[in-house]
């Protein structure tokens, strides 16, 4: 009977073990997974709002040259919320809403 209680045990403790290492896994590629998306939402917004020819400084220059939105960007620094984490240290927008215009040529 103990014989068979160590076999048990033995055949549970191998399967715990490779469920354990499976989880670990699935946590890693998570991690990656959120790495990749970290650096995707700071590449999007590096284009919308940082470095030359971003998004927000043409919208400016339109509406500079005339053109005529019904609504306004919150272009001040305290529009954006900085936040760090774990994933990296980042601006997110909290509410950023703004019509987008067709020009015609």
């Amino acid at each position: 009977m103990a014989a068979i209680n160590a076999q048990d045990i033995s055949k549970c403790g191998a399967e715990l073990y490779d469920k354990i290492v499976g989880f670990v896994e699935d946590l890693q590629n998570v991690g990656a997974s959120i790495a990749a998306a970290q650096k995707s939402y700071d590449s999007a917004l590096n284009k919308f709002s940082e470095g030359r020819g971003n998004l927000i400084r043409q919208a400016e220059l339109l509406k500079n040259l005339g053109v005529k939105p019904s609504k306004l960007l919150p272009l001040n620094r305290s529009s954006y919320k900085e936040t760090s984490g774990n994933v990296g240290h980042y601006w997110r927008f909290d509410a950023i809403s703004f019509s987008v215009c067709c020009l015609h040529a």
